[in-house]
């Protein structure tokens, strides 16, 4: 019988969350407001671009785009004429509400999905996964991030089974800040760990394929959202002009440069230099090379509740396109058949963004 894992090392987490805690918040968010504003052309994308460098939504119009504006940026938002609405009134009072709810898991000893995760308590449960798994549960480390950081994950492949099977890979966290997207990808592999010779559901599919979790590709930027910039993106990369960070998720080589990305190194959507300059897209890109029996590939994030599907540079349709946006369909409609919240599915340069945010 399998053992669930959602309760392993509780008195290991709790010390690893009061280190995490110990370091000070050295930037913080006092005043600063998250807004969507109605963006209705190039000039207006332009304009909000000069008033906030941190763009939530995933386009930048026509539609309304969210944006996280400074006390000073939405005085120049109220001059400008657009149109807005308040989302989140005080970021730092959402930071801190959110700090003090990991102290509280930590020090109660919650479960460790109560609770948002440092990066040495990830290398810890996944450790902690294969331990318990053993079997089926095994630990890789696909390679080491710009400081040094093990970027690894757990594959689940029963034992017995021949090592040239199809296989799927799940991955979060080419955006530091986006905390829930690793804790998803855990809470999938802990599913499917524990779900196996008891749900059949579960069981077919890994009798059938190898499944690869990683759940954190950018462990450096997510080390410095938890020790010094809760809403840090990119990676630690030192760029000219004393600016910091490459975005991983624009550092891929396949039509590197395009819309959606900058060549100025401050900006958080900071191409890189060149396509795969950073250690972090080189390791996911060989691992994914070196597995020559990939047939899906899926990449979580956040902010938004959106299934996209290629592509992503042009409007133009992918190859396969029924394929993928009848499978982002699919996905969509069973996320609403068990949780009732609405995903919207479609390419992601033609996908609208309409998701709400809640305050």
């Amino acid at each position: 019988m399998n053992r669930p894992t959602r309760h392993v090392l509780p008195a290991l987490f709790a010390a690893l969350f009061a280190s995490a805690l110990c370091a000070a918040q050295a930037v913080r968010y006092d005043g600063h407001r998250v807004v969507r504003v109605e963006v209705r052309d190039a000039a207006d994308a332009a304009l909000m671009e000069t008033i906030s460098p941190d763009m939530w939504s995933h386009h930048a119009g026509p539609g309304p785009v969210d944006y996280r504006v400074s006390p000073e940026g939405l005085a120049a938002l109220d001059a400008s004429g657009l149109a807005y609405v308040t989302l989140i009134p005080d970021v730092q009072a959402r930071i801190d509400q959110e700090r003090e709810a990991v102290a509280l898991a930590g020090e109660r000893g919650f479960g460790f999905f109560d609770a948002y995760r440092t990066y040495a308590e990830f290398d810890a449960w996944a450790n902690a996964l294969a331990a318990a798994h053993p079997g089926l549960v095994s630990r890789f480390d696909a390679g080491l991030s710009l400081q040094g950081r093990s970027i690894f994950g757990v594959r689940l492949r029963p034992a017995g089974a021949p090592a040239d099977r199809p296989s799927v890979l799940f991955n979060g966290c080419q955006h530091a800040r986006e905390w829930i997207s690793p804790m998803t990808v855990a809470f999938i592999a802990d599913s499917f760990a524990s779900g196996y010779g008891v749900d059949p559901r579960i069981t077919a599919i890994l009798d059938e394929l190898d499944v690869d979790f990683i759940p954190i590709v950018n462990p450096d930027g997510y080390v410095h959202s938890w020790t010094s910039e809760r809403l840090w993106r990119k990676n630690r990369r030192p760029n000219p002009g004393g600016s910091f960070g490459v975005d991983i998720n624009r550092n891929w080589g396949y039509e590197w440069g395009g819309p959606g990305s900058s060549g100025t190194p401050s900006n958080d959507t900071y191409r890189g230099p060149a396509p795969f300059s950073e250690p972090e897209t080189q390791v996911l890109s060989q691992y994914i090379a070196s597995q020559t029996g990939l047939r899906a590939h899926i990449d979580f994030h956040s902010y938004s509740q959106l299934v996209l599907a290629p592509w992503g540079w042009t409007t133009a349709p992918a190859p396969d396109a029924p394929a993928l946006n009848g499978l982002a369909d699919a996905m969509a409609d069973a996320i609403f058949g068990v949780h009732q919240e609405v995903y919207v599915a479609g390419p992601i340069s033609t996908t609208p963004y309409l998701a709400v945010l809640t305050p």
